[in-house]
């Protein structure tokens, strides 16, 4: 859960991608590219409380969702 803001650390990655978060209903919310080795902050503040999903998807690697849970 977070109540601010998030942090995905891609310290260890060989390869650029993207990552989006999108809510319940499936509507893309935040979109944020990333290159290796760097980390990736999603501000949360401005969105409403809830669920939300996370897609990660490194350039030709299988995507992985996780789930997150935005709290104010």
């Amino acid at each position: 859960p977070t109540n601010g803001d998030a942090t995905i650390d891609f310290s260890g990655a060989q390869a650029e991608g993207q990552v989006q978060l999108f809510d319940a209903m499936g509507k893309l919310v935040l979109r944020s590219s990333f290159g290796p080795s760097t980390a990736v902050e999603l501000h949360t503040q401005d969105l409403p409380a809830g669920l939300y999903y996370v897609h990660i998807a490194p350039a030709g690697h299988k995507v992985s969702v996780q789930k997150l849970l935005v709290r104010h």
